[in-house]
């Protein structure tokens, strides 16, 4: 399994095109490497792209990003210290880099925060192998599954309430059948079922089935309602 990885600062045209340039090169192994961006600029800086080439990575035809485009649930959420809040991105492990932003400032400065990004990455890498963040174990007995369930529910509940991916829509859209039998909704929300389930230490194919069976049955009724309606 690769661990989800995001780098997250506020233009993700430099400093974060860089980690992500550097993660795909140093942990394509380990890690499934993104970044994005508050509020996105045009381009990738130039200078950016320039001093990755020095060192053989190519992120030339990388794109800003918005937070949006990205997975909803990350494993390792690194910010690059520009004060970046980000309220939409659930992780199980999050870092802050603190590097200043070289944007506007001599190319030589670009190649101190590119270094500096590349020794931060290697020491992430190692914690990583080395199991130095919390791993995640998994245990199968029904008492451990129902020691932990209303974390789980509690959670879940309030995931569909922020994301507004499920229940909301199925309740608001109702003038299109596939807005309430939206396939894209229901993995969404066993996706992180599945998740929370491994940060839960409960079997993920028992609490899947519990929860596709739940939604089955909303749907069912949402569908009885839109029905009604015709």
């Amino acid at each position: 399994m690769k661990y989800k990885i995001a780098f997250v600062c506020t233009g993700n045209s430099c400093r974060s095109q860089m980690a992500e340039g550097w993660g795909k090169e140093l942990g394509s192994d380990i890690f499934e490497v993104y970044s994005a961006g508050t509020h996105p600029a045009e381009e990738v800086n130039k200078n950016a792209i320039d001093v990755m080439k020095e060192v053989g990575i190519d992120i030339s035809k990388n794109k800003p990003k918005l937070l949006d485009d990205i997975p909803f649930e990350i494993d390792i959420l690194v910010k690059m210290g520009c004060g970046v809040v980000c309220p939409f991105i659930s992780n199980q492990y999050e870092e802050d880099w603190g590097l200043e932003d070289p944007v506007g400032k001599p190319i030589e400065e670009f190649r101190k925060t590119r270094n500096i990004i590349k020794e931060k990455m290697m020491l992430l890498i190692e914690k990583t192998v080395r199991g130095q963040m919390a791993e995640l174990g998994v245990c199968k007995s029904i008492d451990e599954i129902r020691d932990n369930i209303d974390r789980i529910d509690n959670e879940i509940i309030k995931f569909i309430a922020e994301r507004s991916t499920y229940v909301k829509q199925a309740s608001k859209f109702k003038k299109d059948k596939q807005d309430v039998k939206s396939p894209k909704r229901v993995e969404q929300v066993i996706e992180k079922v599945r998740l929370l389930a491994a940060r839960y230490n409960v079997d993920a194919n028992i609490i899947e089935k519990v929860y596709r069976e739940m939604i089955n049955n909303f749907i069912n009724m949402e569908m009885n309602d839109y029905n009604n309606q015709k």
